[in-house]
């Protein structure tokens, strides 16, 4: 267990020292850290401790640890260094020199992978030097270098670039050319860019196929399209064999993901569109054929250049990412048809957040159709539909519900009087006319017209017994008189 001294100085304060042994017996080791408070002491001893058993027990250091070793000074880390509880430094490497040693040593990398470490180090040599050795490079110096990419590229690139340098600084640390990795604590910008998602509908589908120049290509492109399918990889890899006609689906085969456990492959759906194209396809194949895709399995032959052609003949113009785009635009497609995620996750081969983050899209069609999301409210008899409509319904049931307690507060029609009983001007309120309207007069009125009143209105059965009150109210002499005008309803002719 680690001690701490305090030396008294000729100056007044103390000089503390932590001294510890290791595990295996021998001499006392002594890191001196000068004149410092002894809760900051406390702290440093407490680290020294973790430092010797993971030293001790061959572990690796835990993140916070990690973390306190990045920030301390050079004075601390020398110390520690001596003392055998952090790592001796191997002769200082030269950026450029380790960097291409680092990749040459990734053969486990696929070609993007290799790629992309080739595009970083170019970055990371173009600004910080050739010759410059990584242990001089600061956590200043990054900041810098993240600063210097977002005033070029954008935050996506800068986001990826940054991750992948940072990534040849922990290789760095695990073959002893550096202690800290200045990139540590470093934020690092989103690697998703939703300005490069483009979403291809149907309707640019059609045009699409309808422009190929051959059968091959319309199964490309629905293969990405309709079927998600990574392209070029895991279209090219596709066999005829992989094919289940009989349970409509096929495997797929993902190198880009295979060094994951149960990631190598999964089943994706025979989807209508693509089992017609396939099955034309293969009705065209030749015997002997292995793969859905024989004609443009050339490794020096470039699809992204066919394909820009092929949106030019189609009336389009070319959209960001060709072909990550379709397989972007399917996965949006299935989840606004409501497509579980775990299935769509299943099918697309990524996870869910990979799914957020860089393939699900929001465009206007979302916001056209949000009424969807709205949650709906009973109201008798009304029809499912839009909210105007439902609203319409609700206008017209209050209109009703006044006008006919109006009638039944009266027990006599004040248009029935003795002076003026003609039967054209008994005004009978409408339950489906707003009001404003002129009412019609009651030889208008016929049963026909009061089956056809909605049932959403609530109110047949109401302006039924309305109307018979008022009609046995009436006196003898004002019945006698309807029944003659219901018997001649044009009294002039």
């Amino acid at each position: 267990m680690a001690s701490i001294t305090n030396k008294k100085s000729k100056r007044g304060g103390g000089l503390k020292t932590i001294q510890f042994k290791y595990s295996t017996g021998g001499e006392r080791y002594s890191i001196r850290l000068g004149k410092i408070d002894l809760k900051q002491a406390k702290k440093i001893a407490v680290k020294v401790e973790e430092l010797l058993a993971c030293k001790e027990n061959a572990l690796p250091w835990p993140m916070e640890l990690s973390s306190w070793i990045n920030a301390i000074g050079e004075d601390l880390t020398e110390s520690l260094v001596k003392v055998g509880l952090l790592p001796t430094l191997k002769a200082s490497t030269e950026l450029k020199v380790f960097i291409e040693n680092y990749i040459e040593s990734r053969t486990d990398a696929k070609l993007n992978t290799r790629n992309a470490m080739v595009s970083a180090m170019k970055q990371a040599v173009s600004f910080f030097g050739a010759k410059t050795q990584m242990q001089t490079i600061t956590r200043a110096d990054c900041n810098n270098f993240k600063i210097h990419l977002q005033g070029k590229y954008s935050l996506a690139y800068t986001g990826t670039t940054i991750k992948t340098v940072k990534r040849f600084f922990i290789a760095a640390i695990h073959a002893n050319q550096i202690i800290k990795n200045p990139f540590d604590g470093l934020k690092i910008p989103a690697q998703k860019n939703p300005e490069r998602q483009f979403f291809v509908d149907r309707p640019m589908l059609e045009k699409l196929l309808e422009a190929c120049p051959d059968h091959q290509w319309k199964m490309i492109i629905a293969l990405a399209r309709i079927g998600g399918l990574r392209t070029p990889c895991e279209v090219l890899l596709l066999k005829w064999t992989d094919i289940n006609w009989h349970l409509k689906k096929f495997l797929v085969h993902s190198p880009k993901t295979e060094h994951h456990a149960g990631k190598d492959q999964r089943f994706v759906p025979l989807f209508p569109v693509l089992k017609e194209l396939l099955e034309e396809g293969f009705n065209q194949a030749e015997d002997g054929e292995i793969y859905v895709i024989n004609r443009y399995r050339n490794s020096n032959q470039n699809l992204r250049t066919t394909f820009k052609k092929i949106i030019i003949r189609a009336g389009l113009l070319p959209w960001p990412k060709l072909f990550n785009n379709l397989r972007s635009s399917r996965s949006t497609e299935l989840v606004r048809g409501g497509c579980p995620m775990h299935l769509l996750t299943a099918y697309l081969g990524n996870s869910e957040k990979i799914q957020i983050d860089h393939y699900l899209q929001v465009n206007d069609t979302d916001f056209e159709n949000s009424s969807r999301y709205e949650p709906c409210t009973n109201i008798s008899g009304a029809k499912s539909g839009a909210w105007s409509d439902k609203k319409a319904v609700q206008q017209q049931n209050a209109t009703v519900c006044k006008e006919l307690q109006e009638l039944q507060q009266t027990p006599t029609n004040k248009a029935f009087n003795d002076d003026s009983l003609q039967l054209e001007t008994f005004p009978i309120l409408d339950p489906m006319r707003p009001i404003g309207v002129e009412p019609k007069a009651i030889s208008a009125i016929s049963t026909n017209n009061l089956e056809k009143q909605d049932d959403s209105s609530g109110a047949k059965s109401g302006a039924l017994v309305a109307l018979i009150r008022q009609i046995v109210n009436l006196s003898d002499s004002e019945l006698e008189k309807l029944s003659k005008a219901l018997t001649n309803p044009n009294p002039d002719s």
